[in-house]
């Protein structure tokens, strides 16, 4: 009677051992295929900018793609009658983006060797008296939509020093495989804007050290004028 009792729980125990094997197996199968898929969305979407715009594209392409997005995201106001009390605003979900504007410095993107590598989308301007309002409210609407997206951000401040000399501050970004996004506030002139840039940071910073690189070497050799 002992013997077939040893028996039985040793049978019981080799078929649970088996059976959370399998168990586990099961669940490393599914982490790992979360794992790829995650791999492969960021993958995909470490080269996607906006739309259909992506990095690497020419100058052409970049425009005509901005254009379509544009178009594909506008609303249009109506004051009173007649084609020239008609005009557009554009919006991507709540957030009113700018579709080019000379005053607040046009869509600039950058280009190293005709390839894109760098893009900026600026909200409309917001006026000096709006600040305490429009700012925080703006930096919302478009953080909510881009953690929506890619969740939590990377980084996050709400300690933003305007009088510090910078034009730019960085308020929220993410890091997505090789792309950053980049929600920053511009104080360039008495008018501000939200920012966004999406932009490759490795690119970004060869093309920085560069740029102080050549303004060194031209001080250099200006200082031979005097």
């Amino acid at each position: 009677m002992t013997l077939k009792i040893i028996t039985l729980l040793i049978f019981t125990l080799s078929i649970s051992s088996c059976t959370t094997s399998e168990e586990d197996l099961g669940r490393i199968k599914q982490t790992d295929s979360l794992r790829m898929a995650r791999l492969d969305s960021i993958i995909i979407e470490q080269e996607k900018v906006i739309g259909d715009i992506k990095f690497g594209m020419d100058k052409k392409t970049t425009e005509k793609l901005w254009e379509k997005f544009c178009d594909e995201n506008k609303q249009s106001e109506d004051f009173g009658t007649g084609i020239h009390n008609k005009f557009y605003t554009y919006y991507i979900g709540n957030f009113r983006f700018t579709r080019s504007s000379i005053y607040l410095n046009p869509i600039t993107p950058r280009f190293l060797n005709d390839s894109l590598y760098h893009f900026t989308i600026k909200s409309k301007a917001i006026m000096y008296e709006e600040f305490d309002l429009m700012v925080p409210w703006t930096i919302n609407i478009i953080s909510d939509i881009l953690s929506k997206k890619f969740g939590d951000p990377d980084f996050k401040t709400e300690n933003i020093i305007l009088n510090d000399g910078s034009f730019f501050h960085t308020i929220k970004y993410w890091i997505v495989g090789e792309k950053k996004i980049e929600v920053l506030l511009n104080t360039y002139s008495n008018n501000y804007s939200i920012d966004i840039a999406i932009y490759k940071p490795k690119i970004l910073g060869n093309q920085t050290v560069k740029k102080k690189q050549t303004i060194n070497r031209n001080s250099e050799i200006a200082k031979e004028v005097f």
